[in-house]
C-alpha cells in the first residue's frame, strides 16, 4: 500500500479466506494423520489404500449411489510406510522406511514378512503375471520375491538409491537419485535402458 500523503509504503499481506470444502469435494473420513506416501486403487473395486509416515496402511470404499466414503480397515505396521500396492482380490503389499516389506491379508487381518533391504524400501509393486513381488530400496537394490523363500529369486544392483517405481504391462521404470532412470522388461530385467536428466 502506498499512502500519498505519509510517504509510507509498508506492504500489508492480503489474506484469503477460502471456505472449507470450497468445492463440495467429497472429504475422507478418519485421515491418516500424517503425510501420505502413496495411494492405491483396488484393480476391480471402488477401494483406495493409503500408506502413511504415522506406521499406517488405511483403506477406504467409495459408494458411487450416495457420494460417500466409508473407511473399512486400518493396520499399524509399526514403521513409516513408503509404499503399498494391492496382491489379488484382499491382500495388500505394505513396504517400510526399516528395510521391511510385509503381505496384510485383509480378510484374516494376519500380516507376514515377505521381503527385506538393508535400508527402507521405497516401491513395492506386485506382478499379478508372474505372481512376484518387486521392491526397490534406499540401499540401491532392486529386488523379485516370489514368498516361498526367505531370500530374493533375483536381485539388481542399481547405481543410486530409489525414488520411485511403476509398471505398465512387462515394463518396469525406476527412478532413482541423481537423475537417473531405468526401464526393465519384468521378464529380462537384465536388460536395461538408461536415461538420465542433465537438469
Amino acid at each position: 500500500r502506498w499512502d500519498l500523503e505519509t510517504g509510507d509504503n509498508t506492504i500489508q499481506p492480503m489474506v484469503f479466506r477460502v471456505p472449507p470444502n470450497a468445492n463440495n469435494d467429497i472429504l475422507i473420513p478418519q485421515e491418516p494423520g500424517d503425510t501420505v506416501s502413496e495411494l492405491a486403487w483396488h484393480p476391480q473395486k471402488n477401494i483406495i489404500l493409503a500408506s502413511s509416515w504415522n506406521n499406517f496402511v488405511t483403506c477406504w470404499e467409495f459408494q458411487s449411489g450416495n457420494d460417500s466414503i466409508n473407511p473399512l480397515v486400518r493396520e499399524d505396521f509399526g514403521a513409516p510406510v513408503l509404499s503399498c500396492c494391492w496382491q489379488g482380490e484382499s491382500s495388500v503389499m505394505a513396504s517400510m522406511t526399516n528395510g521391511n516389506a510385509f503381505r496384510w491379508d485383509l480378510e484374516t487381518g494376519q500380516k507376514e514378512q515377505w521381503a527385506q533391504h538393508e535400508g527402507g524400501i521405497r516401491q513395492v509393486k506386485w506382478i499379478d503375471y508372474k505372481s512376484v513381488l518387486l521392491t526397490c530400496g534406499w540401499d540401491k537394490k532392486l529386488r523379485y520375491w516370489d514368498g516361498k523363500q526367505a531370500t530374493p529369486v533375483l536381485e539388481i544392483e542399481l547405481p543410486e538409491r530409489v525414488y520411485s517405481a511403476d509398471v505398465q504391462g512387462n515394463i518396469l521404470g525406476v527412478a532413482m537419485a541423481h537423475r537417473h532412470i531405468h526401464t526393465y522388461n519384468i521378464n529380462q530385467p537384465q536388460k536395461v535402458s538408461y536415461s538420465s536428466f542433465h537438469y
